[in-house]
């Protein structure tokens, strides 16, 4: 059977090089020589009789490096199996296998690396060979660099993973004696791995699993005497930060990446840079202390050490230690009030130990109320404005671009403010043709230094407009930044006191819009407007006045309640191109300071629009009916009427410009009767505005 073997093979390789000439010569020279078999496996597969479903299933290896190949079994419908051979690319045929059913074997690899493969024979006489496909053992190397780790390198056991294999490797490490556990897994492809030594002394062994269907790849086992020479690593403090409830301390840093880190050494570093322990800290996943130092003295520092479960090789042993954590710093705050303006000024050490940008936001709160966010700032300062007879507390908390945050003390104090007025009222915003009029008064026994007038913005903001000193009761200011045919405007006042703080509000006062719409068929105009605010007296009602071409009666149209804020005024019915005109006045009751005011409104003119009817014919027959073609038009300027008459060649005819005069079908150049038809019309007026309105069309003259 081998004889027979060899002579195949010899005879498909010969056939073999006539058919791909120089590809697989150029292949077998040039790669190894399981790449090589697996290539002439596969071409002579190509001209062999195929079986289906017959595959390795997996290669393990076991204790003593016994390995054992599993395969699946070879279909045989005809019944004429003859035997298994089971070979290797580095040793050639191994076993025969007469049993269809039996479907493993097993030998000693004794630390190498074989690629098996199966053939199956078959047919009359034996003369039929099965491939099935190549795969290696995975064999697994332990060497031991005496440096804290340990370096694992294996094989893959196909260059690329089959359909059934998993795509990671699991390696596991047994320690103690009989317990493995998973120790981590890499992709396939991936065979070599770095472990860390954890344990202070022992023989550990190693083993690399592949998962597959329907049996797992498994490596030798492998190890040597370890030991643990590495120090935990150099802990990284995250923040120190200081509670501003209780005034407590508290470090938090890392969990250390060793696993067999016993715990952690507290250190106070002193204003010399040396460092004083002071507690520790025990547990791989204890990663915080807090305790109480006066954190009102200055600025505090730290740094952390970590230690493991081995004891070092010194004449007195202590456990393995890392070097100390780079040390941080505490943000210590301290804060001013100053006596007249009521500003709180703040500043602080910053927080050291962050190797990225740093901002501070400035917290604080009035005792008895929340804390709230007052700003933030890159800088070590900050100042605000208090609020008068409070006691506030403020803190620091530094924020790093990477998440870390961190409070400093907490700095508590009172704060003193000059007196504000009495009152401070604003009387009246009023319209005055198109500026807006502000009257103001102001009780001066406060102490006064400058009174604000402040104007509302698009945006919903107060802001000044003009600045007075505070030294009449009575004040007035005219806003000529404004556009009052189109906005409302809101305005207040505003205290500067004595020592320059911003002080008393005085209420709003908003301004009266108005806006006319005209429907010009029915010669109305609607009138609404916008209630005015706030007078300190009541709104007794609204007065309505009208007037022409900006001439207005002395005396109201109508006066409405305080909760009306439209009207309709119906017109005359005689034609007129003048405008119409309209404001409105907020009339006050008496106040509490013994006034009333009354708020006017923007004035708003309006021009009802020409109204035009044009007939399409006339009868010009002498009987007394329609014998004229007159257009009739309401509300435009008499001087600017044109009509012309044209032909159908659209020469000219008749022209009119008297209102008055129509068309009788008379050619003007001849005195003439036009005859019955069709003829164009171009009518040209102006309204009320001077705006050109030209209208052109047909006209027929029916008889």
């Amino acid at each position: 059977m081998k004889y027979l073997f060899f002579v195949l093979f010899i005879c498909f390789n010969f056939i073999s090089s006539i058919v791909f000439g120089n590809e697989i010569n150029g292949y077998l020279k040039n790669n190894d020589s399981s790449f090589s078999c697996s290539r002439i496996r596969a071409t002579h597969e190509t001209t062999l009789e195929k079986s289906i479903g017959f595959t390795i299933n997996c290669v393990q290896t076991i204790t003593g490096n016994l390995t054992t190949v599993t395969w699946s079994t070879f279909l045989n419908p005809l019944g004429d199996f003859v035997e298994y051979q089971v070979y290797s690319v580095q040793n050639g045929l191994l076993a025969t296998i007469s049993s269809l059913g039996t479907t493993t074997y097993s030998e000693t690899t004794n630390g190498l690396v074989n690629e098996y493969y199966i053939i199956a024979i078959s047919g009359l006489g034996g003369t039929t060979q099965t491939y099935s496909d190549t795969l290696s053992n995975i064999h697994l190397t332990v060497s031991n660099p005496s440096d804290g780790t340990a370096i694992l390198v294996w094989n893959n056991p196909s260059p690329i993973a089959l359909p059934f294999m998993d795509q990671y490797y699991k390696i596991y490490r047994e320690y103690p004696t009989g317990t493995w556990i998973l120790l981590d897994s890499v992709p396939y492809g991936v065979h070599n791995y770095k472990d860390t030594i954890d344990i202070c002394s022992a023989f550990i062994n190693y083993r690399i699993i592949l998962p597959n269907q329907p049996c797992n790849f498994a490596s030798n086992f492998d190890g040597d005497d370890f030991e643990d020479l590495l120090n935990p690593n150099i802990p990284i403090i995250q923040a120190i930060t200081i509670d501003t409830l209780t005034g407590d301390l508290t470090i938090t840093w890392n969990e250390n990446y060793q696993p067999d880190t016993y715990g952690y050494i507290i250190y106070s570093i002193d204003a010399n840079g040396f460092p004083a322990e002071i507690d520790t800290v025990w547990g791989l996943s204890n990663t915080s202390y807090t305790y109480n130092p006066n954190v009102n003295i200055g600025a505090l520092t730290y740094s952390i050490a970590a230690f493991d479960s081995c004891f070092t090789a010194s004449v007195i042993p202590t456990y393995q230690t890392s070097a100390k954590a780079e040390t941080q710093t505490t943000v210590y705050l301290r804060a001013t009030v100053g006596i007249c303006d009521n500003k709180v000024s703040m500043n602080w050490t910053p927080y050291l130990g962050w190797n990225n940008t740093i901002t501070y936001e400035v917290w604080g709160h009035i005792v008895g109320q929340p804390w709230e966010n007052f700003g933030t700032t890159n800088g070590l300062s900050y100042s605000i404005i208090g609020s008068p007879l409070q006691n506030y507390c403020f803190a620091i908390k530094a924020k790093s671009t990477t998440g870390q945050e961190a409070f400093s003390n907490k700095v508590c104090l009172n704060i003193i403010a000059p007196s504000q007025p009495t009152y401070n009222y604003l009387q009246v915003a009023t319209i005055n043709s198109n500026t807006i009029e502000l009257k103001h008064l102001i009780d001066l026994v406060g102490g006064v230094q400058f009174i604000v007038f402040q104007k509302l913005n698009k945006l919903g903001v107060f802001e000044e407009i003009a600045r007075m000193p505070g030294n009449i009761s009575i004040n007035s200011f005219i806003d000529e930044a404004v556009f009052v045919d189109k906005y409302s405007y809101t305005y207040r006042v505003m205290v500067i006191d004595s020592c320059g703080n911003d002080g008393a509000l005085s209420n709003t006062a908003t301004t009266i819009l108005l806006k006319v719409k005209t429907v010009d068929e029915e010669r109305i105009n609607y009138l609404n407007w916008t209630a005015y605010s706030d007078f300190n007296g009541p709104i007794l009602g609204y007065n309505v006045y009208r007037g022409i071409d900006g001439y207005f009666s002395p005396q109201p149209l109508v006066f409405l309640t305080n909760a009306q804020f439209n009207y309709e005024d119906i017109l005359l019915s005689t034609d007129s191109i003048a405008r119409t005109c309209y404001y409105v006045e907020a009339v006050e009751g008496i106040n509490l300071f013994g006034l009333n005011e009354i708020s006017r409104s923007n004035a708003v003119c309006k021009i009802l629009k020409p109204i035009i009817y044009i007939p399409n014919s006339f009868t010009p027959n002498g009987d007394a009916y329609n014998q004229t073609f007159l257009p009739v038009i309401t509300y435009y300027d008499y001087n600017s009427y044109h009509l012309m008459i044209l032909d159908r060649w659209e020469h000219p005819i008749f022209e009119s410009k008297d209102a008055t005069q129509g068309w009788t079908g008379e050619i003007n150049s001849t005195g003439k009767s036009a005859t019955p038809g069709t003829y164009l019309y171009i009518l040209t007026i102006k309204n009320g505005e001077g705006e050109e309105i030209v209208k052109r069309g047909n006209v027929n003259i029916l008889k």
